[in-house]
């Protein structure tokens, strides 16, 4: 059973406030974090410095599905176009991130455009993917319209492709 079929329900009290979360493990767990970051403002410094994710981790989590090419940088097997379009992007996001990281790129961000060739994925679902990784923090925009992961993306792409690699 994947944890996306699995239902879980937390109730949190602080003080005078008691809140119900319930749905898939790793929603109750990211709302469960975002209200703490909201109420406990030291919780969200903290866990900012905790989350470290290596280089060597996000090569291995991407290894079946990617390959390296000198010339051109990491390119996608076809199995990573099965993916939903949030891993998707990631996936290309991370990879970008890695070339930056071995010195191939100037910088991991990349533009609307690119993502959207790259991974062939239409405008809309494209944008809609972006907009809520950027609300759960795993994608940031930066210059000119141009996206790149952040650490808690690589974390969630190397916990998910971890999670599939189980199935």
């Amino acid at each position: 059973m994947s944890t996306s079929d699995q239902r879980v329900k937390v109730t949190i009290e602080h003080q005078n406030f008691q809140t119900s979360i319930e749905g898939d493990p790793d929603s109750v767990i990211r709302a469960v974090n975002a209200f703490f970051e909201k109420v406990l403002p030291s919780y969200s410094l903290a866990r900012r410095l905790a989350i470290d994710v290596s280089t060597e981790e996000v090569i291995k989590a991407l290894e079946g599905y990617v390959v390296y090419d000198r010339s051109i940088g990491f390119i996608h097997k076809p199995t990573v176009h099965s993916f939903p379009a949030a891993d998707q992007i990631l996936s290309l996001l991370a990879t970008k991130w890695l070339e930056h990281v071995l010195g191939t790129r100037d910088h991991s961000a990349i533009p609307l455009k690119t993502l959207s060739e790259a991974l062939g994925l239409k405008r809309g679902t494209l944008t809609a993917a972006l907009t809520d990784l950027k609300k759960l923090g795993y994608v940031r925009s930066a210059e000119r319209g141009d996206y790149e992961i952040t650490k808690y993306g690589l974390q969630a792409l190397v916990e998910r492709l971890a999670e599939r690699s189980r199935l």
